[in-house]
């Protein structure tokens, strides 16, 4: 019993080692380019290397996501809102400071996803 907890807690410990963003974030856009995109915005990171993005409780995005020490891909892959063909996946430098992240682009082609997750830092909130 004690062998398989120590196991269990030595791949949670590598899970969570291997995906240094997780849980909820969350920023509210006012005044954006597009209407649609003001609203409140949580980016959500789940197990496995998933994320959803949701506007004012809504998920409009599904994906998955590659995190290194200092940068993320996201690559979105269903939902109204989710970028698509070439403009699907894009590539951030990170960080996490007081429960702040803050995501600055590398690579990025979609307009919306790049105002949501740069228009301010995203607070931590689970």
């Amino acid at each position: 019993m004690l062998r398989s907890l120590l196991a269990t807690g030595a791949v949670a410990a590598a899970a969570a080692a291997a995906a240094p963003l997780h849980g909820a974030f969350q920023t509210v856009i006012r005044n954006a380019p597009a209407p649609q995109l003001d609203g409140t915005w949580r980016l959500t990171f789940q197990n496995g290397g998933r994320y959803t993005t949701a506007r004012n409780g809504v998920v409009l995005v599904r994906g998955s996501d590659t995190q290194a020490a200092a940068t993320i891909t996201f690559r979105d892959e269903s939902g109204p809102a989710a970028c698509t063909g070439s403009q699907a996946t894009a590539t951030y430098r990170w960080s996490l400071s007081g429960g702040s992240l803050s995501l600055t682009p590398v690579r990025e082609s979609c307009a919306g996803r790049r105002v949501v997750l740069t228009t301010h830092a995203l607070k931590k909130i689970g």
